[in-house]
Order: C-alpha cells, then sequence, then structure tokens
C-alpha cells in the first residue's frame, strides 16, 4: 500500500556560498606642468573572492553492499510503517571500512506476509530499487556541509523547510528513485557537524512520513 496523499509546503531557501568585493580606484585628471596634454585618468578594479574550499564530499573509496539482518540507523519496524511498503531484504553500505549507509529493499516473493495477489495489487519495486536508502557523507567542515545538503535538495523539486531535531532544519524535496513513480519520490537531507546525510524513498506525495524516519535518524549520526 504505497503512500499517496500529498502535503506540501513550498519554500525559498538560498544561501550566499562567497562574496565578492570590487574595489574601484582612480587617479585625478590634470594638466601636465606645461600646459599640454592632461595626463590620462587610470582606473583599476580589483575583485576578491574569498576561497570556499572543498565543495565536494571527502573521498573515502568505493560504496559496497553488504547483506544483514538489521540496519543501525533504522528499525524494519519504523521502515515499514513510514513507507507503508513490506520490507524485505536489507543491506548495509560500506565505505572505507565503515558502515555509512542503508537499503531496504521490498518483498519481492510471494510468502506468509504476502501472496502473488497481495504482490500484484501493491505494486512495489523491483529488487534492484530500494525502497529506503540512507546515506552519510563527510566534508571538510561543517560549514561545506551545510552548503552542500541544500545544494543536494535544490536539485530536486518541490522543496520544504522541516526540523528534524532541536537546532536542526532539514529540507525535503522530490525526486526520482524509482522511475515508475515520475519524479514524485521523497527525499529528505541534514547536515550534522560535517556529516551530510541523504534519505531517499519510494514513497510519494507526502513528506510527513519520511520526515519521521529522518527524525529517527538524526540521533545516530
Amino acid at each position: 500500500m504505497r503512500l499517496r496523499s500529498i502535503c506540501r509546503v513550498p519554500l525559498a531557501f538560498t544561501v550566499a556560498l562567497a562574496l565578492t568585493g570590487t574595489v574601484g580606484a582612480c587617479t585625478k585628471s590634470e594638466n601636465g606642468p606645461t600646459g599640454g596634454a592632461p595626463t590620462v585618468t587610470t582606473v583599476q578594479t580589483v575583485t576578491n573572492t574569498p576561497n570556499a574550499g572543498p565543495t565536494g564530499p571527502v573521498s573515502a573509496g568505493t560504496i559496497t553492499e553488504n547483506t544483514v539482518s538489521s540496519c543501525p540507523y533504522l528499525g524494519i519496524d519504523q521502515a515499514t510503517s513510514d513507507t507503508g511498503i513490506r520490507l524485505d531484504r536489507i543491506a548495509t553500505l560500506i565505505q572505507g571500512g565503515k558502515v555509512v549507509g542503508c537499503r531496504f529493499y521490498s518483498l519481492e516473493h510471494p510468502n506468509a506476509q504476502c501472496d502473488v495477489t497481495c504482490l500484484a495489487g501493491e505494486k512495489l519495486p523491483p529488487d534492484n530499487v530500494p525502497g529506503i536508502e540512507i546515506l552519510a557523507s563527510q566534508y571538510a567542515n561543517a560549514t561545506a556541509a551545510h552548503n552542500a545538503f541544500i545544494t543536494i535538495a535544490e536539485k530536486g523539486t518541490g522543496v520544504e523547510q522541516d526540523v528534524f531535531a532541536t537546532g536542526n532544519t532539514g529540507l525535503c524535496y522530490k525526486t526520482t528513485v524509482w522511475s515508475d513513480d515520475d519524479g514524485m519520490d521523497v527525499a529528505c537531507t541534514f547536515s550534522k557537524g560535517n556529516t551530510v546525510v541523504v534519505i531517499r524513498t519510494v514513497v510519494i506525495g507526502s513528506t510527513l512520513d519520511v520526515v519521521e524516519i529522518a527524525k529517527a535518524v538524526y540521533p545516530k549520526f
């Protein structure tokens, strides 16, 4: 039973990533010492652009997937409840020898909880498309991470602001996780220190349940 309700709050959310200062300097025009041709006025413009520092995540190698029994960031019961999808397989995402995320995949075969008719009626995503993906990336510093999560959200549509924890506001937006959903899949992202967390789901329409996932995930980072 895929979630289909719609609840949007439009947001204009922009961040200045660099400041540019322009300084003009000129000399006064006056006649030369013998009354001949005047001296030439010279204008010089200097533009100062502060170094914005690294704009991408700190590289830690290739991400690999490992099938496991549980995710350290989110319980299977909440994942199932918030997506409205019968989830089955769980995988952790490994980078540089560390767990940096999880994927939850939907049920792909008839069993006691869902027979063939049930599977066909719920239109679950295929086994290569996760119902939920949680992925954390490290940045050089907190400012770079803050700017990065905003940039990530602005690549989606219908960006809205949501509070995931006291003192931390993140963004939710529409994107494409499963091509059949035509760009209406809900994702949320936030930064915490120098870490950026992105939560992508195949929930469509409402952001409310994905916000609940983000609230559950936030304290784990």
